[in-house]
């Protein structure tokens, strides 16, 4: 898979959802939650990627057309340094076929997918040089969003998880 550099920050994308959600208020604050902790332990070595980072764009763009869609686990890139600490601080458990890592925090599934050596179509230097932070989350740009949920929903466009990278 080819890898995408952005060469310039622009505006903001932002797309309006279908109006499905794929998880209620009660597993989203328990996703939010642990993402909070997840992001407070490591501030500059990970950065959201998934449904999170959609989520969260989709708050700050501040749209009122927008539907906006919770998500039932996180999603992160992660840096080598981060990663070290990761393995000491959870159980980690590793999905070759798909090339990330798996942790649980507080029943919520994180997926981590690991600085070079992941399949995803943006290296984490440049996801980090134009992520920013939102609600204490650092979240890729709108822009890397849509490049990782373009090449997600290629995968697995026929799945149900390709059902919501289409709707993201």
């Amino acid at each position: 898979m080819p890898r995408v550099r952005l060469k310039r920050a622009s505006n903001l994308l932002t797309r309006a959802h279908a109006g499905r959600s794929s998880g209620t208020k009660a597993e989203w604050a328990l996703v939010w939650g642990s993402v909070q902790t997840f992001t407070k332990e490591f501030p500059e070595g990970a950065v959201a990627i998934g449904g999170v980072a959609v989520y969260l764009r989709s708050v700050e763009s501040k749209r009122k057309d927008l539907t906006i869609e919770f998500t039932h686990d996180a999603d992160f890139l992660v840096d080598k340094t981060a990663w070290s600490t990761i393995r000491e601080l959870f159980a980690v458990t590793k999905n070759e076929r798909l090339r990330k890592y798996q942790i649980e925090i507080d029943g919520v599934e994180f997926d981590l997918y690991l600085q070079k050596t992941h399949s995803l179509r943006v290296d984490f230097e440049d996801l980090f040089m134009y992520s920013s932070v939102i609600k204490g989350v650092r979240v890729a740009s709108a822009q890397h969003l849509v490049i990782l949920k373009l090449g997600a929903f290629q995968e697995r466009r026929t799945s149900e998880h390709g059902a919501k990278d289409r709707r993201d």
